[in-house]
């Protein structure tokens, strides 16, 4: 039995004191309650062996200032597995989150074409040089569902090509080619 939990909306990106607590609600419900809410369900009928999948974000762990709600509903997320993890693995029941970085979507596409975000940028600033594609959620996901991950409960599995590790330190590429310049001269 596995259970995905995918359900994801996002708020405006504003200022704390432009954030209307209506949408703070609105997104901890969807992100949070709703993935608490499956998960709850989903557990009367599991049986052992069976993995709960949050699928989460690097914004649980780097904070993104304007996106205050979307932010704290993957970082409840990320507790969320944990608890999970500690009550229903003796019952033989595991959790896990996926934490994508910056993955080339249809939406992240439209906010490029429409010169919100620069995606040549965002790729030079990920230590692996690219962005991830859809197949490399999906690719951990599958993994982190099978009986390969057996021991593996209650984990943050970070698909970011670096990004996390890298802090918040600016352009990934220019810090590499400036690393071997010092080492070099």
């Amino acid at each position: 039995d596995v259970l995905v939990n995918s359900a994801d909306t996002a708020d405006r990106i504003v200022p704390a004191i432009e954030q209307l607590s209506k949408q703070l609600e609105h997104v901890l419900d969807v992100n949070l309650t709703g993935a608490f809410t499956c998960a709850r369900e989903a557990i009367k009928a599991m049986r052992p062996g069976g993995v709960i999948l949050n699928l989460g974000s690097i914004d649980s762990f780097l904070p993104f200032a304007p996106r205050h709600a979307y932010g704290a509903s993957k970082a409840g997320m990320d507790m969320l597995t944990r608890c999970m993890a500690a009550e229903l693995g003796p019952v033989g029941i595991r959790t896990a989150t996926v934490a994508p970085g910056h993955i080339r979507t249809p939406a992240l596409a439209q906010l490029a074409k429409a010169g919100r975000i620069d995606l040549t940028a965002i790729g030079r600033r990920i230590p692996m040089g690219r962005m991830g594609r859809p197949e490399d959620v999906a690719d951990a996901s599958f993994f982190l569902a099978s009986s390969d991950a057996s021991y593996i409960n209650g984990s943050i599995l970070y698909v970011d090509g670096g990004w996390t590790s890298f802090g918040d330190a600016g352009n990934a590429s220019e810090l590499y080619d400036e690393c071997f310049a010092e080492a070099a001269g």
